[in-house]
């Protein structure tokens, strides 16, 4: 008799959940902790693209795949094409490949955080009174922001859009509930995500696989009894590897 497939329950926002979806050595149940609401753009932030796009800033830093996605509506939407030779930081993969298909160029840190994007030559560098724009949404962490505003660094932000714990959370999780067994995997990206996570009725034990060594200790601190694994990126092929070897 075949033993019975790994569960794991991708707590990615519904857009983010296909490519984990298709990992077929595991049982994937989706568990949206995250979902993603627009925000209007008003005259601030229309003048902070103008003046990125006239290089007005030495550094464009562009923290997920949301707000590079809206950025690139927003500007093909307003007929801005012109694109400045700013150079450009994507906090991970996935963000970089948005802005490589409309034509721009990023680098990216070897570890897709904050942390990853501040180790790196071209933020270090950065002095004071040297301007910086960041893409955003509300609701993360402003660890880059603070620490740039700290060295002088004068920062602006565009915010396209924000983060809230979903409306049917709490009835999805319940729906999922009679498809657990064992000791499920959980995909922990983000420290809201973490934050809902803990907002529910939990009766089954997990073991977790959390984004970066900074959300691998705040999970730790939150389920000490816990197996807790530290996962680089959101490859599904990093996903998969990382459950193997938690189950060899």
């Amino acid at each position: 008799m075949p033993m019975p497939k790994p569960i794991l329950i991708n707590t990615r926002p519904s857009h983010r959940a296909g490519a984990i979806g298709q990992l077929s050595d595991l049982c994937v149940l989706d568990l949206p902790l995250l979902t993603i609401c627009d925000l209007p753009i008003g005259a601030a932030e229309r003048q902070m693209m103008l003046d990125w796009q006239a290089g007005h800033y030495q550094l464009l830093i562009i923290t997920s795949v949301e707000a590079a996605r809206r950025a690139l509506l927003f500007l093909k939407n307003t007929d801005l094409s012109t694109l400045p030779a700013t150079p450009i930081i994507a906090v991970g993969d996935a963000t970089a490949d948005v802005l490589t298909q409309a034509g721009l160029t990023a680098t990216t840190p070897a570890i897709a955080n904050n942390e990853g994007m501040l180790a790196m030559p071209v933020v270090r560098s950065l002095q004071a009174k040297d301007k910086v724009l960041i893409w955003r949404g509300i609701g993360g962490r402003r660890l880059m922001h603070d620490t740039l505003v700290k060295k002088g660094v004068m920062v602006d932000a565009c915010e396209w859009y924000k983060r809230d714990r979903p409306d049917d959370l709490t009835a999805n999780f319940a729906k999922l509930q009679p498809k657990l067994d064992g000791t499920p995997f959980v995909l922990i990206s983000s420290q809201m995500a973490l934050e809902h996570w803990q907002t529910l009725p939990h009766t089954h034990d997990y073991h977790y696989l959390a984004l970066g060594d900074r959300l691998t200790k705040l999970t730790k601190q939150v389920y000490p009894t816990s197996l807790v694994s530290c996962i680089a990126n959101l490859d599904p092929k990093t996903i998969a590897s990382s459950i193997t070897k938690m189950t060899a």
